[in-house]
């Protein structure tokens, strides 16, 4: 009896250890893509009902990069940017200006969460982050909306 125990434990643990690297692989897999047109994700966003991130940066300048973005191919990354459409767009092209100046980006690379119907620019950040900054306001914006019948007079509307 001990020995079919035994085995039967060592089974279930094997059987666990290969499941979850099935998981962990798959999670792994899970590309994170960024769509380089505004007006596209956006629809993207508002038909899956998710918020937008949109990251406005010149990638001439490194110094006016998200390099987070840049690294976002990690499993822990990939869980955070989850509840997201996520938009990269480049600012030195005539699209990417015209966008900026809708924003009123003044300083590069410039962060914008826009809600899930696309109406209000939830969140706004000029400049670099920190890592951590940047996991706080993944963690923060990816949580569930809780909406008012009125809105805020505090927070901008999107007219983009």
């Amino acid at each position: 009896m001990t020995r079919f125990t035994w085995t039967g434990t060592s089974l279930l643990v094997a059987s666990i250890f290969v499941f979850g690297l099935g998981v962990a692989g798959a999670h792994a897999e899970e590309a994170v893509t960024w769509l380089d047109d505004y007006h596209v994700a956006k629809a993207a966003a508002i038909e899956a009902g998710k918020k937008l991130l949109v990251v406005l940066e010149d990638p001439s300048q490194a110094s006016h990069t998200v390099q987070q973005v840049s690294d976002s191919s990690g499993a822990v990354e990939a869980e955070l940017l989850k509840p997201f459409v996520l938009c990269r767009v480049d600012v030195t092209s005539e699209k990417g200006k015209s966008l900026a100046e809708a924003f009123g980006a003044t300083e590069y690379p410039f962060t914008a969460v826009i809600d899930r119907r696309g109406r209000f620019v939830d969140y706004k950040h000029s400049g670099e982050f920190s890592n951590t900054a940047w996991v706080a306001m993944l963690v923060e914006q990816g949580q569930e909306e809780q909406r008012v019948e009125t809105a805020s007079r505090s927070r901008g509307i999107c007219f983009t």
